[in-house]
């Protein structure tokens, strides 16, 4: 610094106002709160939505969403798809990716 006094206490770090500074953080913190009360309130819908009469049948659109995601990551990724080939040349029977969603609930992965 040139030894000029800007009038008030400055920032260590940042070379700016410490009134400014203080100013930001609370808008920050402010923010924060905000997101977290509209993250919680969207939790708490979710909530009464997966206590209520939709929750079967949110519960099995989920389920679907996610075996289409396993169905793709195994005709997609050439690991898997070689895996894939070798258990239907084992004569492997069945639809995999369902049966991959099923035992990732049941270990309780989901």
């Amino acid at each position: 610094m040139s030894g000029m006094s800007y009038g008030g206490p400055v920032d260590p770090e940042s070379g700016e106002p410490m009134e400014k500074v203080e100013a930001d953080r609370r808008a920050y913190e402010k923010r924060l709160q905000s997101q977290e009360a509209e993250r919680l309130k969207e939790q708490a819908g979710l909530n009464q939505v997966t206590q209520g009469e939709a929750a079967d049948a949110l519960r099995a659109m989920i389920r679907r969403r996610l075996e289409l995601r396993i169905q793709a990551v195994l005709d997609e990724d050439p690991e898997a798809r070689a895996y894939v080939a070798i258990l239907k040349d084992l004569k492997e029977k069945g639809n995999l990716a369902a049966i991959a969603t099923e035992k990732l609930i049941k270990a309780g992965h989901l």
